[in-house]
């Protein structure tokens, strides 16, 4: 089990109802996520998670559509 998913489990286990976990910082999710501009050490990305230890049940986020952006990214 890896470090970030047991935070996750025990943070949802703080939780009575689903919660967002949103802010991830740039670099811990792919590198296809649109940093935020008024944000820039953030990406434009979020997770839905379940109270008691369930897990995640939706993740989305705004992601990098232009192909000169995803080559900036990729380097």
């Amino acid at each position: 089990m890896s470090c970030r998913w047991e935070a996750k489990h025990h943070l949802s286990r703080l939780f009575e109802t689903p919660f967002w976990l949103t802010d991830y910082p740039v670099g811990s999710r792919g590198f296809y996520y649109l940093q935020g501009s008024s944000r820039p050490h953030f990406l434009r990305s979020m997770d839905l998670h379940l109270p008691d230890g369930y897990g995640k049940l939706a993740s989305g986020g705004e992601q990098e559509y232009t192909e000169a952006g995803v080559l900036r990214q990729m380097q």
